[in-house]
């Protein structure tokens, strides 16, 4: 979907010189938040007792990221909740 909004822009982007700053800074704007949080790191977590399925996880070391819905983000208990979980 995030492709499909930047090709989107960006093809507008010609036809409408006064937004074309705005194309601009679409187009680098994951460059703009690894300025600004750090390299994004993606980790695969695996458990050793093969108790649970492998899952991805990324982070930022400077910024409070949000994970997205993909099926394979890692799911782990919440520290100030007992008994329920949470998703990284």
């Amino acid at each position: 979907m995030r492709h499909v909004v930047v090709l989107l822009a960006l093809s507008l982007g010609p036809g409408m010189p006064v937004h074309a700053e705005l194309v601009e800074q679409i187009a680098h704007m994951r460059a703009v938040i690894e300025m600004r949080c750090g390299p994004r790191i993606n980790v695969l977590w695996v458990d050793e007792a093969g108790v649970a399925p492998p899952c991805q996880h990324s982070y930022s070391p400077g910024c409070e990221e949000i994970q997205g819905g993909a099926p394979n983000l890692c799911i782990a208990p919440d520290s100030e909740q007992s008994g329920e979980t949470a998703q990284f």
